[in-house]
């Protein structure tokens, strides 16, 4: 167990007074299992306290926070998880509780699919619906790789419970030079087309490790080309830590 408590200075009596403290329990693992924070009035209150569970692979699969409301312990915010084989998050739900509230109640959901090489290809992001009781989608954001798992496109659409079909709103392309650098990211909304948006480009040192220029465009409908925002300049020593930034 660890435990630590925080003071405040008081001037007119110029002394430290008992702000707040809490503590903090490990398993074998080493894994925090809970902790509970008090605060100070002229003793000692409970406030908060937060307890985790995990499966065999450390990966954490609850996590409960409650908060001390009326003398006992009222649920305010849940977290369970599910994992594949490889420990990569297959779906992630929210709940909340009301202060002294013992339900839960469904708030978010989160289902995640990946490719042969684990990457992330799909997220889809639902809403609970307290009318239906049930699930529902909000957005989807689906990936796609190379083949050496570098992101190429990004895109991002919303549900349309009127049509029943995913509506496209933003997609990101990326490109990557041979040493597998990033050299540009094109953002793009949806209007009946896809329309540029933003435009990201970077250049690296004579050794392809360090980003040493970037610039950013916006697209100029008025034209009807890419238009300069800002530019950014870096540069490094031998061990690569960064010595000047210059925007």
């Amino acid at each position: 167990e660890i435990a630590f408590r925080h003071d405040s200075w008081n001037n007119p009596s110029t002394t430290w007074l008992y702000s707040d403290s809490g503590h903090y329990n490990y398993n074998s693992q080493q894994l925090e299992t809970d902790n509970t924070s008090f605060t100070y009035s002229t003793t000692w209150n409970n406030y908060e306290k937060v307890a985790y569970t995990y499966d065999a692979s450390g990966n954490t699969i609850t996590y409960i926070k409650q908060s001390w409301h009326n003398g006992i312990w009222g649920n305010k915010s849940d977290y369970v998880a599910t994992y594949n084989t490889a420990n990569k998050p297959l779906t992630e739900t929210y709940q909340t509780g009301g202060e002294g509230d013992q339900a839960w109640l469904n708030t978010f959901h989160f289902i995640y699919s990946y490719d042969a090489s684990n990457n992330l290809v799909l997220e889809i992001d639902q809403v609970w619906d307290i009318r239906s009781n049930k699930w529902l989608n909000l957005q989807q954001d689906g990936r796609t790789y190379d083949n050496n798992n570098h992101l190429m496109t990004d895109l991002m659409q919303s549900w349309n419970s009127g049509t029943g079909n995913w509506d496209n709103y933003y997609l990101v392309k990326y490109k990557y030079d041979v040493f597998g650098n990033k050299i540009s990211q094109l953002e793009q909304s949806w209007l009946q087309s896809w329309q540029n948006y933003f435009q990201y480009s970077y250049s690296y040192d004579a050794n392809h490790n360090n980003n040493t220029l970037e610039i950013t465009q916006y697209w100029d409908a008025n034209s009807n080309s890419w238009a300069n925002q800002n530019k950014y300049l870096y540069s490094f020593d031998l061990n690569n830590n960064t010595t000047m930034f210059t925007s």
